[in-house]
C-alpha cells in the first residue's frame, strides 16, 4: 500500500506539443562573379598561351614576369580591324613604292633626254635634297630656268635629244621657217637670257606658246547630244560625247568630210537631213583610234573590239541605205569610212567606198552647178560636201600615184574664205591657262587661204620633192645643164623646208598626238635620213641624219598607238635601220609587242598599197614589205604563247 501511494505522488505524463515550423529557406541568389573580358591580349600573353587582363599599357601577367608589353592593336580596335587597318597601310606602302619608283624612272628619263642645261639643272635639285616629286612639277610645268619667277609657268614645249643637233644645212639667214613666229617662240624659250613670260604671253597667242593636244574644244551642243540615239553599239552618252570631241578637235580639222554645225545642229534636234544613224557611226568607228578609253584600238578584227562593232553596225546600216533613194549623209559616210579601212591596212574595202562616194556623187549632181530650187541651206551642205570630197580624192589619188577620178572640180564655187569665213564654219579652242579662245578656220578655208602653213606647206614640199626626185632619177635626162641645177637647188631648198617644218613641229607639239596625215610626212621625213646616211657624208653630217632618223622613227612608233597602218610603217622602217640605230631608237620607245598569232592575222588582213617612200614609191607598196618581213619573222621564230602586250 505504502507503495503505491508513492507512485500516486509523480505528476502525469502528458504528450508533448507539436514544434514550430522553421524558418523558411532564404530565396536570395548571390550574383556570381563576373571575369573581366579581355577583348585582344598583348603578344607575349598569346605565345605564352597566358590569361591577359588587357591592361595598358602594361598588363599584370608581363608586369608580374617583368617582360615588355605590346599590342598589336589601338586600344578601340578589334583584331579584325587591326588586320583591315595594316592592309590598308601596307597597300599604300606599294601605292607610294610603285609612285616613287615612276618619278625616279622619270628623272633618269628627263637627265638623259634633254640637254646639258636642262640636265644639270636637275642634277643640282637633287644633290640640293629636293624630293622627285617637286623637280617633276617643275619639268611638267615648263623651262627649269624660269621656275623662280613669280609668274605661274603654263607653257609645255619638246625638248630635243642631249645628243641632237639641229643640221648646219638649215642653220640658214634663207631659212623662212626659222624666222617665223612658231620658231620666235620656241627660241625665246629656250634662251637663257630671257627673265619672265610676261612678254611671251604679250607678244605671242596661246596656240604659239602651247602644242595643239594640251588644247580642249569648246563647242556646248556637244554638251547636249545623245548619241545613244543614233547608234545600237553603246549606251554611255558621255563616253562618245568624248570621242566626237577628239574627233572634231583632231581628225575633222585636217579631213573634213561635212559641215560640222549643220551635223551638230541636227543630231541635237534629232533631224536626219544632215544627220543619220549611218554617219554617226561612222564617226565613232574613226573615233575610237584616238580615243584612250579605246584600249584594242589596233586589234580591230576582233569581234569584241569596239572599232569592230562600230565598223559592223556602219556596214550593216550602209547595206539598208543601198536600196534607197540616195543622201548626202551617205556620201559623207562612205567618206569617212574610207579613211577608217585605209587605217587598218583593208585598202580594199576602203577604196570601194571612195569609189561608191564618187558615184554618188555624180548621182546627185554635186559635181555640176547646183539648180536653183534648193534651199539655202542644202545648197550650203551640197556645194561644201562636194568640195570636201574633191579635195581628199585628189590628195588620196596623188598619195597612191594614180591619176585623179575627177575631169574637173565642182563647179559650184566657193566663197572667199577671207571675206565670208562663216560660211565655212570653225572650231573653237581652249588652251591651259588661257582666258581667250582660240579660233580655227575650216581645212578647206584654210588651204585656199593667204594665211596657209603646216601642214599645208608641207603638202607643198612633198610635191616639189616627188616632182624632182622624178626628174633627177631618169636614167636618160632630157633636162638642160641649167634647168638640171634649178631642178636640184628646189629640191634642196624643198628637203631643207620639209625638216624645219618637221623639226618645229617636234618641239612645239610634239609627235605623240592623234594625226593620220603625219604618218606619211614622218614616213618621208626618216626615209630622207636614211638616204643621207646611205650616201657620201661627213661625220658630223652622219650624227645630224642620225638624229633626225631617230626622232623620226620614233614619232612613227609613238603613231603606231593610234592607227595600225602607222604600227605596220613602223615595223617596215625598223626592219630597214641599221642596227645600231635600232638599238639607239629602243632605248627610248617602247613599242608594240606581238606574239605569232597576233602576226598570223595581221599578214592575213595586210592589203594596203600605201607608198613608204618617196623615190620609186609604185615599187615600194607597204603590204608587200610588211608580208616580207612577217615571212621572215615567221620563219626565224617559233610560236610564242606570249600574249598580246601592248605597252
Amino acid at each position: 500500500m505504502g507503495q503505491d501511494t508513492g507512485h500516486k505522488n509523480f505528476r502525469p505524463l502528458v504528450p508533448r506539443g507539436l514544434a514550430p515550423d522553421p524558418p523558411p529557406l532564404s530565396t536570395v541568389v548571390l550574383p556570381k562573379r563576373i571575369r573581366p573580358v579581355t577583348g585582344v591580349a598583348c603578344d607575349s600573353c598569346r605565345r605564352r598561351k597566358t590569361k591577359c587582363n588587357g591592361l595598358r599599357p602594361l598588363c599584370s601577367p608581363c608586369k608580374v614576369r617583368g617582360l615588355q608589353c605590346v599590342y598589336a592593336t589601338q586600344p578601340s580596335e578589334t583584331r579584325i580591324s587591326a588586320m583591315k587597318r595594316k592592309h590598308d597601310e601596307l597597300q599604300k606602302q606599294v601605292e607610294q613604292g610603285e609612285a616613287s619608283q615612276s618619278h625616279l624612272q622619270q628623272l633618269f628619263d628627263a637627265i638623259r633626254d634633254r640637254n646639258e642645261e636642262d640636265a644639270a639643272t636637275i642634277m643640282t635639285r637633287i644633290r640640293a635634297g629636293q624630293d622627285p616629286g617637286t623637280i617633276l612639277r617643275h619639268l611638267d610645268t615648263g623651262d627649269l630656268l624660269l621656275q623662280l619667277h613669280l609668274v605661274p609657268e603654263t607653257r609645255f614645249r619638246n625638248s630635243f635629244p642631249a645628243a641632237f643637233r639641229i643640221p648646219t644645212r638649215l642653220q640658214s639667214l634663207s631659212n623662212v621657217y626659222f624666222q617665223s613666229p612658231v620658231y620666235e617662240a620656241t627660241l625665246m624659250e629656250h634662251s637663257p637670257e630671257q627673265t619672265g613670260t610676261i612678254e611671251l604671253h604679250d607678244r605671242f597667242r596661246p596656240q604659239y606658246l602651247r602644242p595643239y593636244a594640251a588644247a580642249e574644244l569648246i563647242d556646248p551642243r556637244i554638251n547636249l547630244v545623245k548619241p545613244s540615239n543614233w547608234t545600237n553599239v553603246l549606251t554611255d552618252d558621255t563616253l562618245m560625247r568624248n570621242m566626237l570631241r577628239f574627233y572634231f578637235r583632231l581628225e575633222h580639222q585636217s579631213l573634213p568630210f561635212f559641215h560640222k554645225d549643220y551635223f551638230l545642229d541636227d543630231m541635237l534636234s534629232g533631224s536626219e537631213d544632215f544627220c543619220s544613224s549611218l554617219l554617226v557611226n561612222a564617226i565613232l568607228a574613226e573615233c575610237c583610234s584616238f580615243c584612250p578609253e579605246t584600249l584594242d584600238r589596233l586589234e580591230y578584227w576582233k569581234p569584241s573590239s569596239l572599232r569592230h562593232r562600230f565598223m559592223a553596225e556602219a556596214r550593216r546600216l550602209w547595206e539598208l541605205e543601198q536600196n534607197q533613194e540616195p543622201r548626202i549623209t551617205t556620201l559623207q559616210a562612205a567618206m569617212v569610212l574610207n579613211p577608217v579601212y585605209n587605217m587598218t591596212s583593208m585598202e580594199g574595202m576602203g577604196l570601194s567606198f571612195s569609189a561608191q562616194a564618187i558615184a554618188l556623187s555624180y548621182k546627185m549632181g554635186l559635181l555640176e552647178p547646183l539648180p536653183y530650187y534648193l534651199d539655202e541651206r542644202t545648197r550650203h551642205v551640197y556645194t561644201f560636201t562636194a568640195w570636201c570630197l574633191y579635195y581628199w580624192m585628189s590628195i588620196q589619188y596623188y598619195t597612191y600615184v594614180q591619176p585623179p577620178p575627177f575631169q574637173r572640180p565642182p563647179q559650184t564655187p566657193l566663197p572667199d574664205p577671207e571675206e565670208h569665213p562663216e560660211w565655212y564654219g570653225d572650231v573653237v579652242l581652249r588652251y591651259p591657262g588661257s582666258r581667250v579662245f582660240a579660233v580655227f578656220p575650216s581645212a578647206i578655208s584654210y588651204c585656199i587661204s593667204s594665211r596657209a602653213t603646216a601642214p599645208h606647206s608641207l603638202q607643198y614640199h612633198t610635191f616639189i620633192i616627188n616632182v624632182c626626185e622624178f626628174l633627177i632619177s631618169q636614167k636618160n635626162p632630157t633636162l638642160a645643164p641649167e634647168a638640171q641645177r634649178t631642178v636640184t637647188q628646189a629640191l634642196t631648198d624643198s628637203c631643207n623646208g620639209f625638216e624645219s617644218i618637221m623639226l618645229l613641229f617636234y618641239l612645239r607639239h610634239g609627235y605623240d598626238m592623234q594625226d593620220r596625215i603625219m604618218t606619211q610626212y614622218l614616213s618621208i621625213l626618216a626615209y630622207m635620213a636614211l638616204k643621207q646616211l646611205r650616201g657620201p657624208v661627213s661625220q658630223q653630217e652622219v650624227q645630224e641624219n642620225r638624229g633626225i632618223l631617230t626622232i623620226a622613227a620614233k614619232g612613227v612608233s609613238v603613231q603606231g598607238k593610234y592607227y595600225y597602218l602607222t604600227h605596220l610603217v613602223s615595223v617596215v622602217l625598223q626592219g630597214e635601220m641599221d642596227p645600231e640605230d635600232l638599238v639607239v631608237l629602243q632605248q627610248s620607245t617602247i613599242g608594240r609587242q606581238e606574239d605569232r598569232s597576233t602576226e598570223n592575222a595581221r599578214a592575213q588582213h595586210d592589203q594596203s598599197q600605201h607608198p613608204i617612200s618617196i623615190v620609186s614609191i609604185k615599187d615600194r607598196r607597204l603590204g608587200d614589205l610588211v608580208k616580207r618581213y612577217s615571212t621572215i619573222n615567221l620563219q626565224d621564230h617559233k610560236p610564242d604563247p606570249t600574249p598580246l602586250e601592248t605597252r
